[in-house]
């Protein structure tokens, strides 16, 4: 939905091929970088332990927990790795993202590119809002 909703969006490269490096986010490797970009996708692993806690109760066990508890840690990456790019893609203004006087005052990147998206499109922000309590 945020790339919908986003006066413009940043191109294929921009958000396949750029690294954000400098002294301001405190990482200077474009290959740290490209780790962190992937590992960033897993934020957010708490289907496995549930699935690990259900184990006990479900039928075939044996084969089941360790299956729901592979495709909930492939579930979530996917997911994640879209929520990344819907981000990626939906940045407005990248200089302004880390600068002290916008909005977050620079630290917290996702609810910055989501308030300039929805308050682009809309001049409000409670779309942004909404969509931070979803996530």
């Amino acid at each position: 939905m945020l790339p919908l909703v986003s006066l413009t969006t940043q191109s294929a490269s921009y958000a396949f091929t750029h690294f954000e490096i400098s002294e301001s986010t405190g990482i200077t490797s474009s290959v740290y970088a490209a780790i962190l970009s992937v590992l960033v996708s897993q934020y957010s692993l708490y289907g496995h332990d549930a699935a690990a806690h259900l184990t006990e109760e479900t039928k075939g066990a044996d084969k089941n927990g360790p299956i729901a508890i592979l495709s909930s840690i492939g579930i979530v990456s996917l997911f994640g790795w879209a929520h990344i790019l819907a981000l990626t893609f939906s940045i407005q203004d990248p200089s302004y993202l880390y600068d002290v006087n916008n909005e977050t005052a620079g630290a917290f990147v996702p609810a910055q590119i989501l308030y300039d998206a929805f308050h682009g499109r809309y001049h409000n922000a409670a779309g942004a809002i909404i969509l931070l309590f979803v996530i």
